[in-house]
């Protein structure tokens, strides 16, 4: 688990270095929004296999740091979500202002 963005390049190098495919699982949490009030991503969940690295973004003012995002946007490897067009991909733009699109 990361909270700090200093330590998200040691927690991400550790996923690469696990992958024994080019998968990578993603998942977000958030509060649950009631009526009309906007909650922002708190977790970015990745995992290979063998390691899974939770981002907490709430310790992170709420922002994807670079190498997270170079991680997401790398070609060599395919993101993974159940449901992502559900609500995921949704709430992944509203509060980074990425999504599919933007990934590898």
């Amino acid at each position: 688990m990361v909270e700090n963005a200093a330590y998200i390049g040691n927690a991400l190098g550790a996923l690469r270095a696990s992958m024994q495919d080019p998968i990578v699982a993603i998942d977000l949490e958030w509060r649950p929004e009631f009526g009309r009030r906007f909650t922002p991503v708190a977790m970015v969940q990745l995992a290979s296999s063998r390691v899974a690295v939770l981002i907490r973004t709430c310790r992170m003012s709420y922002k994807l740091p670079a190498v997270l995002k170079d991680v997401l946007k790398d070609p060599s490897s395919s993101l993974v979500g159940v449901g992502w067009a559900g609500s995921d991909e949704g709430k992944m733009q509203s509060t980074f202002g990425v999504g599919c699109k933007d990934f590898g």
